[in-house]
């Protein structure tokens, strides 16, 4: 019998949906909600596919997948995320979320 993998989602992040009249508009917020998530360091593979979109991937917050709205910001220890990409595995219950740190950008 394979082994299951136990997911700590023991950290609480709050998803943003921001909407933008676009240019140089920061955009409104719409809505937010705080989730359960883990945190995750984001790997060699992420790197390399964000740098491949001109961004960077500074972390991964993993989530039920129920959860998400297609929020494009996240929060997390007093930290302002910019949601870069989704991955779902098929049929899998979790989400995560690609994300990379807004500080110093305007």
């Amino acid at each position: 019998m394979p082994e299951v993998k136990q997911i700590m989602l023991n950290h609480s992040i709050t998803l943003i949906k921001m909407e933008s009249k676009g240019g140089f508009d920061p955009g409104m917020e719409i809505s937010r909600k705080t989730v359960f998530a883990a945190v995750l360091s984001a790997v060699r593979s992420e790197y390399y596919l964000a740098a491949q979109a001109g961004k960077k991937a500074d972390i991964v917050f993993k989530i039920h997948a129920a959860e998400y709205g297609d929020e494009n910001r996240a929060e997390h220890e007093g930290k302002r995320y910019l949601i870069d990409r989704e991955y779902a595995k098929p049929r899998g219950e979790f989400l995560e979320l690609v994300c990379s740190d807004l500080s110093g950008r305007t």
